[in-house]
């Protein structure tokens, strides 16, 4: 696993930190595919694919720690990884029978360049449900999705849908936008993760053919949890990331920022600033890898839960963020310290998933 975060480490700091600034004010969607021809090189891409499908084969701990050495060069290149990587979930929550087509899919389209794939989740919202129905012996769905990561750039979207008014009636389906012409919406523009395009998905009466299906019709609950459970995980890590770089970049700057006749280093409330955001840090990168390994300690109210665990990594994110923009002063605010782009991104990443509010009120 170190060497695996080894090369990660590397490769993020030689193709993706030097031009994440630029592609991130640009949207430059062709640096972006460049990195994930490159990741899928380096094996990053099948990360999550067991060995037996052509994959790496490696735990939900070992993704979440590539999702943070790359996050901490760029949110939105880590967030492209995250959202193909809960796709490839999808199908392993699926079970057998089955696996094997759909990961073929997912490696190898008989193009140069794996295709990149993503989740649709369910809403809530009735203007935001899709709905499958069986009319004259075909499955067609219909419904316009909530924002959706990869939107663009997605191949394969496997979205969890509803059959009837009951939300245990749930299936989830594997929908080919390429081969089926599927329209998007408007991409939403998002402050931050700006080179992963959000956009909502548009479905006018799609036939979805019956093995296109991952595991039982109407019985996808278990599945679509399993899916949101890795997603809320991998979301903690990414947080947690950006959150290194942001106290990387703050540090640096106490140090070599000489102010009122000496480092502002030196100044006490600024080491305490530092001090509480690692404290932060550590805490939240320890709280997700416990999560994603998933042990159970038999402590009362505390067997680790990646939803808690994205609600405190994106929250101390957001603070360490702040933080080190005030340590820069003025300077936070300009793109050309980094600061500032990382102060966007996480607080999308707090968005991604239920909402932290939402995450605190279920668990009552």
């Amino acid at each position: 696993m170190k060497e695996i975060i080894g090369v990660c480490r590397k490769f993020a700091s030689r193709k993706v930190g030097p031009y994440a600034l630029e592609a991130d004010l640009n949207g430059d969607r062709e640096w972006l595919l460049s990195v994930w021809q490159e990741s899928n090189d380096l094996g990053i891409v099948g990360l999550v694919i067991p060995e037996e499908f052509g994959g790496v084969g490696q735990n939900d701990s070992c993704c979440g720690l590539v999702l943070d050495t790359l996050s901490s060069e760029c949110s939105g290149v880590a967030s492209l990884l995250l959202h193909h990587y809960v796709a490839c979930k999808t199908v392993l929550a699926g079970g057998e029978p089955g696996l094997s087509p759909f990961f073929k899919m997912l490696l190898n389209d008989g193009g140069h360049m794996p295709p990149i794939a993503t989740v649709i989740f369910p809403s809530d919202m009735d203007e935001r449900r899709l709905v499958l129905r069986e009319e004259k012996g075909k499955l067609l769905l219909r419904g316009k999705s909530p924002l959706t990561g990869n939107a663009t750039l997605a191949r394969y979207f496997f979205a969890f849908v509803y059959e009837g008014s009951e939300e245990q009636d749930m299936t989830c389906v594997l929908i080919d936008r390429q081969s089926q012409g599927i329209p998007l919406g408007e991409e939403a523009g998002l402050p931050g993760l700006k080179v992963n395009p959000f956009a909502p998905v548009i479905l006018e009466d799609v036939e979805i053919s019956p093995d296109r299906i991952i595991g039982r019709r109407r019985e996808a609950k278990a599945v679509y949890e399993q899916t949101l459970d890795a997603y809320h995980g991998f979301i903690a890590a990414c947080a947690m990331g950006a959150a290194r770089a942001a106290y990387s970049r703050a540090l640096q700057y106490a140090i070599d920022r000489y102010q009122f006749g000496s480092m502002i280093i030196h100044h006490q409330e600024i080491q305490r600033m530092l001090g509480t955001m690692l404290a932060k840090l550590s805490v939240g990168t320890s709280s997700y890898i416990a999560s994603l390994e998933r042990e159970e300690w038999g402590m009362p109210h505390g067997t680790p839960k990646n939803r808690f665990s994205k609600a405190f990594c994106t929250d101390a994110a957001l603070e360490i963020a702040i933080d080190a923009v005030q340590i820069h002063g003025g300077y936070g605010y300009m793109h050309d310290y980094g600061v500032e782009k990382i102060l966007r991104d996480v607080k999308v990443l707090q968005l991604l998933g239920e909402s932290n509010p939402v995450i605190s009120i279920k668990t009552i």
